[in-house]
């Protein structure tokens, strides 16, 4: 006679156990970016080198669309976006100019003031007032405050700025270096100097702001901090890729020339 044996019921996951799974794959998957970006980092290190010893022409002359100059962050070079000139080349955007601050210790208003001065070289030179500005990291606050702050005095229109990993917000990180000459209220986060200046950022109508950020950045802290957080269609979150590699990553130089060629062909409102 064959009895009825009843199986055990399957073992219940509880919710706690859910909620504990959920976060143990949250931080593995965190982990394994931040190793991805320590791997990318390595590897935009390399470039760098590579890209110092092959020097950097100061310009170029493709495109016949408004300029467009880049602009390095703290203690970077001109050479830093050698891959990125190549992308944009590629799709016929210019004229490029590349800026190379001398003096990294020097402040954000100051650093602005030299670009004021490669502005106006480039407003002789081909005979617009109409520039597009690129800067990565503190290079984005610094043509975010020339913009803001000098632009409108000098009679540029500065028609597009694309940040790259630039905290314009601020950064923590700031806020631990008070012995350095890299000043807090500088780019200290949520400093008065940075609220001041988004608030610009916010209430301009007339330049197109483009924001760039990684989510495995230890420079930019929080990373949501390298957004404005008006537009999602304005901005781009990467993950995988640390504070200076994401100037060699191919996602980025591809989103920033449709950017770029979008602002050219068309007046297609991206907010819409």
């Amino acid at each position: 006679m064959n009895e009825h044996i009843e199986k055990p019921p399957p073992d219940e996951v509880t919710a706690h156990e859910l909620d504990f799974l959920r976060k143990a794959k949250n931080r593995f998957s965190l982990i394994y970016d931040y190793l991805t970006a320590f791997r990318e980092e390595v590897r935009s290190q390399i470039q760098h080198v590579q890209g110092r010893m092959n020097g950097c022409e100061e310009y170029s002359l493709c495109g016949t669309a408004e300029p467009i100059i880049l602009v390095h962050g703290h203690t970077g070079h001109k050479t830093n976006f050698n891959i990125l000139r190549d992308y944009l080349e590629k799709a016929h955007i210019g004229p490029i100019h590349v800026i190379q601050f001398e003096d990294p210790w020097i402040s954000i208003e100051a650093h602005a003031k030299e670009l004021q001065k490669k502005i106006k070289e480039v407003i002789v030179l081909h005979r617009t007032n109409k520039i597009r500005l690129l800067g990565a990291s503190r290079g984005g606050i610094v043509v975010a405050y020339y913009t803001e702050y000098l632009a409108q005095k000098d009679l540029v229109d500065i028609t597009t700025v694309i940040t790259l990993a630039a905290p314009l917000d601020g950064t923590k990180i700031a806020n631990l270096l008070l012995s350095t000459r890299l000043a807090p209220e500088d780019l200290g986060y949520k400093s008065p100097k940075v609220c001041a200046l988004k608030k610009r950022i916010l209430a301009n109508k007339t330049t197109t702001y483009f924001t760039i950020g990684t989510r495995t950045d230890y420079v930019v802290v929080p990373h949501n901090s390298a957004f404005l957080g008006i537009d999602k269609t304005r901005e781009l979150h990467v993950s995988g890729y640390s504070h200076n590699s994401i100037l060699y990553c191919p996602k980025i130089a591809k989103q920033i020339v449709e950017w770029l060629t979008i602002k050219i062909d068309s007046s297609r409102d991206l907010s819409a």
